[in-house]
C-alpha cells in the first residue's frame, strides 16, 4: 500500500507522538509499504525533503502565528498530499486530529483518499469556552466522523471520544509499543555511571519533556522521605522544558541537590543507556484539566520495561494502559507524595520483586507492544476498512 503519515510534530522531534509516527511508518516500511510523511519544517536548517530510514519525509510551511499559522500549515501540506497523489496514495494517516486531520479531510473530499487518525489524549482533553470551543469541537466531530477509523491509544482516550457523540464502531483501541531491540537488557552504561557518579547508588529515573503534567515536582517532592530510608538514592531527571527553572527552585529549597541531577537533553543513541543505569522508572503523571492536559498511554513506561525495569505511573489518563500494576509496575495516585515515596521505597528494598515486575514487563513488549506487531494490527485496519470502498461517513 502507498500510505502518506501526517503529523505536525515527526522527526527530527523527539516527544512521543514524533516518536509513534516515525516508528509506525519504519514498521510499516518493513511490512512492504511505501510510507512518505507529511511534517512541518523546523527552521531554515531542516530540510524540505528528504528521506529517513525509507520513509520520504516532506515539510510544509509553517509559522507560530496561532490561526495564521495554521491555515498556512493547512494549505501547504494539502498541496504536498495533492501533489503525491498524482503517483497514487491509499491512504491517509492523520497522528494529530488539528491540523493534520483537517489535511486529510481535504484529501477526502477532492482526491477521495481515505483517512485514519491516530487519538492519543492531550489533544482531545480540550478546554476552550465560548464561540472558540464550540468551533474546535464540531470540527472535531467532522474530522473524526469521516475517518474510515479512529485509532485510540488506550481505553481512556477511546473513552474520552465517545463523549463528543462519535460512533463508537469507528474506534478502535491499538496501543503504542517501543523497540525491543533498541531498548534492551544486553547493554553496556557504564559511562552513564561514571558520568554522573552514580557508582553505588540507587537511581531513580524520569524521562520527557519536564511540563507540569509529567509530575517530576511530585518525585521531587517525595524524595526526603525516600531518602530517610534509601541515603544513597539518586533521583535523575532526563530531558528539558518549560518547568525547568520551577523544579530546580524547588530541589533548592527543599535542600536536596545532592540527590536530584538534571542531565538535559540526552540523545536517542543514549536514552537506552540511561534505562539501563536506573533501578526503578517513575512518571506519576496527572490530568490537568484546566489546561487540557492529560497523558494518553506513555511510551517511556514500555521503554524502561523493555529494558528490564519495574516502573511506577499515575492513576491517571491512559496510564493503565501502559502499566499492569503489580504485574509490569506500579500504580499510585500522582498528588499523593507519600503513596510516591511508599511505592519507590518499596521497589528499591525489594529487589525480587523489581525483577519480576521488569521481567514481566519485557516480556510484554517482546510478545505484544512492539512497533511490529502494533504497525501490523493498523495495516490490517487500513486493508479491512479499505476493502470497503462504499463504507459511508457518519
Amino acid at each position: 500500500m502507498k500510505i502518506c503519515i501526517l503529523s505536525v510534530d515527526f522527526y527530527p522531534n523527539t516527544g512521543g507522538i514524533a516518536r509513534y509516527g516515525l516508528e509506525l511508518a519504519r514498521a510499516l516500511i518493513r511490512r512492504g509499504n511505501n510510507v512518505s510523511a507529511i511534517t512541518r519544517r523546523h527552521g531554515s536548517d531542516t530540510p524540505k525533503n528528504e528521506q529517513v530510514s525509507g520513509i520520504n519525509i516532506y515539510r510544509a510551511r509553517y509559522r507560530r502565528w496561532k490561526i495564521i499559522g495554521v491555515l498556512l500549515y493547512v494549505f501547504s501540506s494539502w498541496l504536498k498530499l495533492r501533489s503525491l497523489a498524482k503517483n497514487g496514495v491509499d491512504v491517509s494517516h492523520a497522528l494529530i486530529w488539528l491540523p493534520d486531520g483537517l489535511v486529510s479531510l481535504l484529501g477526502l473530499k477532492f482526491l477521495s483518499i481515505p483517512y485514519y487518525v491516530t487519538i492519543h489524549a492531550a489533544e482531545i482533553v480540550l478546554n476552550s469556552r465560548g464561540i472558540k470551543g464550540a468551533i474546535l469541537k464540531q470540527l472535531m466531530r467532522m474530522i473524526l466522523s469521516n475517518a474510515r477509523a479512529i485509532i485510540a491509544v488506550s481505553d481512556f482516550t477511546r473513552d474520552k471520544i465517545r463523549n463528543y457523540g462519535i460512533n463508537v464502531d469507528r474506534i478502535v483501541v491499538i496501543p503504542n509499543g517501543t523497540d525491543p531491540f533498541k531498548f534492551n537488557t544486553n547493554m553496556d552504561y557504564a559511562e552513564i555511571i561514571t558520568k554522573h557518579n552514580l557508582s553505588g547508588k540507587r537511581v531513580i529515573l524520569t524521562t520527557g519533556r519536564l511540563v507540569e503534567r509529567k509530575g517530576h515536582d511530585m518525585v521531587i517532592k517525595a524524595i526526603p522521605q525516600v531518602i530517610q530510608k534509601i541515603p544513597n538514592a539518586i533521583y535523575l531527571i532526563v530531558g528539558g522544558g518549560e518547568e525547568l527553572s520551577r523544579l530546580k527552585e524547588l530541589v533548592s529549597n527543599l535542600r536536596i541537590q545532592q540527590h536530584v541531577i538534571f542531565t538535559g537533553f540526552v540523545s536517542e543513541e543514549e536514552l537506552p543507556k540511561y534505562y539501563n543505569a536506573c533501578d526503578v522508572f517513575i512518571m506519576p503523571s496527572r490530568e490537568i484539566t484546566s489546561k487540557g492536559d492529560a497523558e494518553g498511554f506513555g511510551i517511556v513506561y514500555l521503554e524502561a520495561n523493555a529494558c528490564g525495569k519495574p516502573v511506577i505511573g499515575g492513576r491517571s489518563g491512559g496510564i493503565s494502559s501502559a502499566i499492569v500494576e503489580g504485574v509490569t509496575g506500579l500504580l499510585v495516585n500522582p498528588l499523593n507524595v507519600e503513596e510516591i515515596s511508599n511505592s519507590l521505597v518499596q521497589l528499591l528494598h525489594d529487589k525480587d520483586l523489581a525483577l519480576k515486575l521488569g521481567n514481566n514487563g519485557r516480556c510484554r513488549v517482546e510478545e505484544e507492544l512492539n512497533w511490529d506487531s502494533i504497525a501490523s494490527k493498523i495495516n490490517k485496519e487500513y486493508l479491512r476498512v479499505s476493502a470497503n470502498k462504499d463504507n459511508s461517513s457518519l
